[in-house]
């Protein structure tokens, strides 16, 4: 009987988990503008579509603040808490929330005062001044909604880690809702573009309520905490978040670069087109985004454990799943390029093909745009900041704007919308060529593109994975780390308590967690040695069982005939420390 080396199963499910919730976390931070698109157009006009459009960058500022906090909590949390280190990243969190509340409030103030000038600035002047009162209106009426914008979307973050998917898809969903009822109301009553605006933010206050729920929880991970606040760590987290601050920022600056040359070129239509082309684009990349959210949190987790194997797996899964989006998206895009148009622009002629040509040009993006927003989740999670930053401001800035630049003039409005796809196409062949000249012409497997530092392997005498599905495996696998031990000169003694512990532990798992899941996973293994120290991880995707909790509640029972397991699991190694994350326990025995 042989032992499975490379368990996947697990894997597998956190990351349909970690991808679900992040595309559902992505659609909080934009949804509300693409169904104020939606029903803009149909209900108010192109006009008013093209107002909106002009205010679209307000996501993309106030996700620079979201996205900096956000993703740079998230790579330390995962990192803290495949340790279980969960105080930790309940400081972290509380430390982010405070900040990012008082930065909601001073934003809220500048986008009451300073509208008018704020549309100006993106677009709204010269030939279309005329949209510059109802893009100012429709900022007013998002500025409110500013602050549950931005924790929404790093409360979400937290969440995610804290086993709550479902609620963050509850709220996202329910937010959803609302914006559509108030966005109708809003229109029935004659608000206009302020009403618009103003059905947004009350979505996100709905959204924001719905994730607090969470705090009515008695077993819960994330806690606000505000004593004796990492203040120290904040500079390693807007490092860390620099990627998102890229990100947010080129998403500022593009599209005012953009509408300025597509203004220039098209006047009105051509913003309109471009406006109704983003609109669409920017609801299908959310899931191209949960796909890049998903690799980065849990490389981030396998990165904080030095697992190799585990970032060889994760980069597959990422690669699987975005060839099967970008292959989804580029027919969706062939088949509804015409109905969306026609949705969207009632009237045949010039506007009406200028939007076909966007959605057929953004099928053929998807898949360069999915394999490059990846990449820049890789390098981020891997602390390859500056390569993430370089390759974020290429990709979602430069490429683009500098294509749209050159081909305006020749085709006009049809350049800034071909720009787009171009742009990506030139990123991924700079990718590949970059990647043949660090290997030195060689490209033969995955891990050539990996990157990861010389000292991050353990070596392999120092180290066991395993599955473990049934009692048959469990002895076998005590059995191989007593002889592991023995190997590494550790005495009787301990290496006994080391194979009791995962006996026990193991066990445990299989007579009690197996009972409660249809088709259980096997329990995913890791025993290695780090500076001298024995650690012992165990995963398994069963209900939440906090070991080190029950432990607590036991240990005290003198009976000697009850809680036998427990109390010797207790006896064995001087750290145990338990975390549920992404919907699986991870236990963490350091002898």
């Amino acid at each position: 009987m042989t032992i499975s080396k490379k368990p996947k199963s697990i894997l597998s499910k956190m990351f349909f988990s970690a991808f679900l919730t992040t595309t559902v976390i992505e659609f909080t931070a934009v949804g509300a503008g693409l169904i104020d698109g939606l029903i803009t157009t149909r209900m108010l006009g192109t006009v008013a579509m093209a107002a909106e459009g002009i205010v679209y960058p307000y996501y993309s500022i106030v996700g620079i603040i979201s996205g900096l906090l956000a993703g740079g909590m998230q790579i330390i949390a995962g990192n803290q808490l495949s340790r279980g280190k969960r105080e930790e990243m309940q400081k972290m969190f509380s430390m982010v929330t405070l900040i990012a509340t008082i930065i909601s409030v001073l934003f809220v103030i500048a986008f009451f005062a300073k509208a008018d000038f704020i549309v100006m600035l993106l677009g709204a002047r010269g030939n279309v001044v005329e949209l510059q009162p109802g893009a100012a209106d429709y900022l007013r009426g998002l500025a409110s909604g500013t602050l549950p914008l931005i924790l929404c979307v790093i409360l979400s973050s937290a969440l995610q880690m804290d086993s709550a998917s479902n609620l963050v898809r509850i709220a996202a969903a329910g937010g959803m809702v609302a914006d559509i009822v108030l966005d109708v109301i809003a229109v029935k009553m004659g608000w206009g573009l302020f009403g618009m605006g103003l059905a947004s933010s009350v979505s996100y206050y709905v959204n924001l309520g719905i994730l607090f729920l969470h705090f009515l929880k008695k077993n819960r991970m994330v806690h606000f905490k505000f004593k004796n606040l990492p203040w120290a760590s904040l500079s390693e987290i807007m490092t860390l978040g620099s990627d998102k601050l890229a990100k947010r920022l080129a998403n500022t600056l593009r599209p005012i670069i953009l509408n300025m040359l597509i203004i220039s070129a098209g006047g009105a239509l051509g913003m309109s087109a471009l406006s109704i082309r983003n609109t669409i684009a920017t609801f299908f990349e959310i899931p191209i985004s949960g796909i890049a959210g998903a690799t980065a949190l849990l490389i981030g987790i396998a990165y904080g454990e030095k697992n190799k194997e585990e970032c060889i797996q994760i980069a597959k899964l990422a690669h699987r799943y975005t060839y099967v989006c970008s292959v989804v998206i580029c027919v969706l895009m062939a088949l509804s390029a015409r109905f969306l148009a026609a949705y969207y622009v009632k009237d045949e002629g010039e506007l009406r093909q200028l939007v076909i040509l966007a959605m057929y040009m953004f099928g053929i993006q998807s898949f360069f745009r999915s394999l490059v927003f990846n990449r820049m989740a890789y390098l981020q999670s891997i602390f390859r900041v500056k390569e993430s930053f370089a390759l974020t401001m290429f990709s979602r800035l430069l490429a683009v704007t500098t294509c749209a630049a050159l081909l305006v003039k020749p085709l006009g409005s049809k350049g800034v919308i071909l720009s787009f796809a171009i742009g990506d196409a030139m990123i991924c062949i700079g990718i590949l060529f970059y990647h043949l000249l660090l290997n030195k012409g060689r490209l033969s497997n995955i891990e050539d593109y990996l990157m990861l530092p010389k000292e991050f392997d353990v070596p392999p005498q120092d180290i066991i994975e395993v599955t473990i599905k049934d009692e048959e495996e469990v002895a076998l696998s005590a059995h191989q780390l007593q002889a592991f031990c023995k190997g590494h000169k550790y005495d009787k003694k301990t290496a006994m308590y080391a194979s009791l512990y995962l006996e026990e532990a193991t066990l445990n798992i299989i007579h009690h967690g197996f009972a409660q899941v249809k088709n259980p996973s096997p329990i995913d293994v890791r025993i290695l040695i780090v500076n001298g120290e024995l650690i012992i991880r165990i995963r398994d995707y069963c209900p939440a069982f906090d070991l080190p909790k029950r432990i607590a509640l036991v240990q005290d029972d003198v009976d000697p005939d009850k809680h036998l397991g427990i109390k010797l699991i207790s006896a064995t190694g001087k750290k145990i420390e338990y975390v549920n994350l992404l919907d699986t326990n991870t236990l963490i025995l350091t002898i």
